[in-house]
């Protein structure tokens, strides 16, 4: 088995469109499950992010009017937990869109069953797509939970007072 000239790829077996060691059938069957696995990534991400965007507008709709009542402070933090939740799905939402845009690149691979281009595409270590915008995720987490633990903080207050 030849190895990448590149010591960036050096972690993958070679799935080149010359290599004998895989056949074209296990090539195309290797990127369509990247296919799949990267599907599912995008669903989940949207999901996520759908739910956040949900859950902002119910806490609005359901804390506008006890909120009114209470102290600026706690009103300042209800709108950063709104901001918060709300950056992380656009985050989120940024990051399915460059899921979806590596989808294509990993399709296209499927003609030539160019396998180890599109595990390059997937999980090269500089070209994969969480190297790429693994930065957006990481964020959109981060934004996510403060979010949510700043906004069940403020309920909870509001609530309980």
């Amino acid at each position: 088995m030849t190895r990448a000239p590149t010591g960036e790829e050096d972690d993958l077996p070679d799935f080149g469109p010359d290599s004998p060691a895989v056949d074209a059938e296990s090539r195309q069957a290797y990127i369509e499950n990247l296919l799949i696995v990267a599907a599912d990534d995008a669903k989940n991400v949207t999901l996520i992010s759908t739910v956040a965007v949900a859950a902002v507008a119910f806490a609005a709709k359901e804390l506008a009017r006890p909120l009114s009542h209470e102290p600026v402070v706690l009103k300042l933090l209800g709108l950063l937990a709104a901001v918060s939740l709300l950056a992380g799905a656009v985050l989120f939402y940024f990051y399915a869109a460059a899921i979806n845009h590596t989808r294509m690149g990993l399709v296209h691979r499927i003609v030539s069953r160019d396998a180890r281009g599109a595990q390059r595409i997937w999980a090269g270590q500089e070209t994969g797509i969480w190297r790429r915008k693994g930065n957006l995720w990481r964020a959109g987490a981060i934004m996510l939970v403060a979010g949510s633990t700043l906004g069940s903080t403020v309920a909870a207050i509001v609530f309980l007072t």
